[in-house]
């Protein structure tokens, strides 16, 4: 399973992080860097560009990691 990180405010990093300090063996990616977009099915996304999801096919779950 991978999950691709798409947010606009500089805190990919700290996501990834988090997410891989919890599960080490979880494929995380920033949508910033090169990725296998057919393997994912994840997203976690903030204020992610128009369209970003598209290029997806295999997307199963998208959370918003905003509140409100």
């Amino acid at each position: 399973m991978a999950l691709v990180i798409i947010r606009q405010d500089g805190r990919i990093k700290l996501w990834k992080e988090a997410l891989l300090a919890q599960q080490p063996d979880l494929e995380v990616y920033s949508y910033l860097e090169n990725h296998p977009k057919d393997e994912i099915e994840m997203a976690l996304v903030w204020k992610h560009p128009d369209g970003s999801l598209a290029d997806y096919p295999n997307l199963k779950l998208i959370a918003s990691s905003g509140a409100g």
